[in-house]
């Protein structure tokens, strides 16, 4: 038995516009899920791992310069002049 896709029946035209219909859909909602999580990403995100990584950095320096004070006031206490 040979089965023929040739057959171009009304059914499986507008079988095949239907499912078109409706893969276009989906895609245009795909590409808007799409868009709406790019924004999140780009926005929040980024400035707060700016911000983290600027406060990160900042609090190092200042356990650094709390280190060097703390030297200084072993070597040279204060009030010796």
């Amino acid at each position: 038995m040979t089965v023929s896709y040739d057959d171009d029946s009304a059914a499986n035209v507008a079988q095949a516009a239907y499912f078109r219909v409706e893969l276009h859909a989906q895609r245009r909602l795909l590409l808007h899920e799409i868009g709406k999580r790019q924004a999140l990403i780009d926005r929040p995100s980024d400035a707060a791992r700016r911000q983290r990584a600027s406060v990160h950095s900042a609090e190092a320096e200042l356990r650094h310069l709390d280190r060097l004070i703390g030297r200084l006031d072993n070597r040279f206490p204060a009030g010796d002049s």
